[in-house]
């Protein structure tokens, strides 16, 4: 049984898989983790029919690259869905299932594990600030005191004007 979160504050992603492959998979030992395998993903295809895929293995990318000829693991041309993976903890003897279906859902086998795996999920990049928490940080770094945008109320000119450069 897996327990589900929906992140409120934060948007899942997969496109690590889709820009990274395995290497989105690399352990991370500052948060004990040991090993991450990538177990299935469910894909939909944009056609006449909306074809739904499920490829499923005790591991997509050694399974991929096993016969001597790679074949990509998650096609082009498909959305992908969802994913499920299993992490090693390097204080568990077994691994931990997580899933991860965006743009909110996360099911983690262990709800102790939130912590680490959220963690480990905004290293890698499948965790992401929502569009309007990250519009309140950029305009909280606009507004701030040594800011282009900091209101000069006195109009004595004595401030540097901001000037925007193009590259």
């Amino acid at each position: 049984m897996l327990w589900q979160y929906n992140m409120n504050d934060y948007r899942l992603t997969l496109t690590p898989l889709l820009n990274l492959g395995p290497a989105a998979l690399i352990p991370d030992a500052t948060v004990g983790v040991v090993n991450i395998t990538l177990r299935k993903v469910v894909l939909t295809w944009n056609n006449a029919f909306h074809e739904e895929t499920t490829r499923k293995a005790d591991d997509l990318y050694a399974c991929a690259a096993s016969n001597g000829k790679y074949y990509d693991a998650i096609p082009k041309g498909a959305e992908l869905v969802s994913a499920a993976f299993d992490i090693q903890f390097e204080d568990s003897p077994e691994p931990h299932s997580i899933e991860i279906a965006p743009p909110s859902t996360l099911r983690l086998q262990k709800p102790s594990d939130a912590h680490r795996i959220l963690l480990l999920l905004m290293r890698r990049g499948f965790r992401v600030l929502q569009n309007v928490a990250l519009a309140m940080i950029l305009a909280s770094a606009a507004f701030g005191p040594d800011s282009c945008l900091d209101d000069d109320t006195d109009d004595d000119s004595e401030r540097p004007q901001c000037v925007h450069q193009q590259s």
